[in-house]
């Protein structure tokens, strides 16, 4: 890839950063000549350990899929860094968010009926949609909320989503339609994280 994907960094996309042994959430503040300034977060939301200066690489969330970048980081202001990237762009996945297959709690139920609840588990995730293994109810169009668990140390994700899909196993494809921005970092954090523990194990193997 060239650096005419440059154009499709901005500010406030999300992006996980590596330096110094530390692998931390983040979202984008500023991009300017080459530099992208970051906002760091922790999936348990604790406030980051400082950052250390060295090479670096991050991979943002864009429009034309999530864009991997080589380079060195720097910190700035308080629980900021600043990232200076060295290589072209790459695209290692053409999504507008990262996915994941992983099973995960998650309850679910209709806006219209919000006393009852259904529980089921996720086939996968990412940041702008989930697909779950049912329940039969729903139906394409229905409009629902949802909570998410990502794990025993992390906060539930809680959102509303628009049923879009259905496929020949009874799964349903739902289309985020509100969450919160933290919610929504969180949740793309958590992709991340799980596809950079898969390219681990391949790469070990």
């Amino acid at each position: 890839m060239t650096r005419r994907l440059e154009r499709f960094l901005s500010p406030r996309q999300q992006a996980f950063l590596e330096v110094d042994g530390q692998q931390l959430g983040a979202r984008v503040e500023e991009v300017a000549g080459g530099t992208l300034t970051l906002a760091l977060f922790t999936p348990d939301r604790r406030r980051p350990e400082p950052v250390g200066q060295g090479r670096a690489s991050i991979s943002v969330a864009t429009p034309v899929g999530i864009i991997h970048l080589e380079g060195h980081a720097e910190p700035s202001l308080r629980e900021r860094v600043r990232f200076r990237y060295d290589g072209d762009p790459q695209v290692v996945q053409r999504r507008e968010f990262a996915r994941a297959d992983v099973v995960r709690p998650v309850a679910v139920g209709r806006l219209d009926k919000e006393d009852e609840e259904v529980s089921t588990w996720t086939v996968n995730v990412s940041g702008n949609g989930l697909l779950i293994a049912g329940p039969a109810a729903l139906k394409i169009g229905d409009e629902i909320w949802f909570r998410v668990s990502l794990g025993e140390d992390l906060a539930p994700v809680e959102g509303r989503a628009k049923v879009v899909r259905e496929d020949e196993r009874g799964r349903k494809g739902l289309r985020i339609t509100d969450i919160r921005e933290r919610d929504r970092e969180l949740l793309v954090h958590f992709v991340l994280e799980r596809q950079r523990q898969a390219l681990r194990m391949i790469r070990g193997s």
